[in-house]
């Protein structure tokens, strides 16, 4: 829970460090994790922050590099992965993304179904990027979530096809202006 003074408290499940409290303890009441934040984003097993500052951090399972901290490394407590200009963070069942201020997309974690989106189909262990700017800069729209579905960045500019349309599936939804 993100509260209005940027607190963001947390409870529940934690035998992955989802949390970020520094443990693997289940929390049955919330508990502050973290100050200074603008938004959050929980995946099935990992959470991420987006700080007042622009930056990122994360916490929890990372067996598929969804913290894109460079490492696959399960984190209980909060670690830096982008240091300034992110404007928004969204978070899947096994993998992470970022719209920096600039208007581009980058990706982290697991992509065996292609979820980040850079033609690969390798997990990836720290951002990378996946929609650059120079296709013009783009602005949020929604962001709608469900936990157990891969991300689909739907663009509705006309130049680009969405990918996957479902009302249970986690969409990043853009336009371009």
């Amino acid at each position: 829970v993100l509260k209005q003074d940027g607190s963001v408290w947390a409870t529940g499940l934690n035998n992955w460090g989802q949390l970020g409290d520094r443990s693997t303890t289940r929390r049955r009441r919330f508990v502050q994790v973290i100050s200074s934040a603008k938004a959050v984003a929980a995946g099935k097993y990992h959470s991420m922050v987006l700080k007042q500052d622009g930056s990122v951090i994360a916490a929890g399972r990372n067996v598929e590099g969804q913290l894109g901290d460079g490492s696959y490394t399960r984190r209980s407590s909060f670690v830096k992965v982008i240091s300034s200009g992110v404007e928004a963070v969204a978070a899947g069942e096994r993998h992470s993304m970022v719209l920096k201020q600039d208007g581009s997309v980058w990706a982290t974690g697991a992509n065996n179904e292609g979820q980040l989106g850079d033609g690969s189909g390798i997990d990836k262990s720290t951002f990378v990027l996946v929609i650059s700017t120079k296709t013009g800069p783009l602005r949020k729209s929604a962001l709608p979530h469900h936990h157990h579905t891969p991300h689909r960045i739907i663009f509705v500019n006309g130049r680009l096809p969405a990918l996957h349309v479902s009302p249970y599936a986690e969409m990043l939804v853009y336009t371009q202006y």
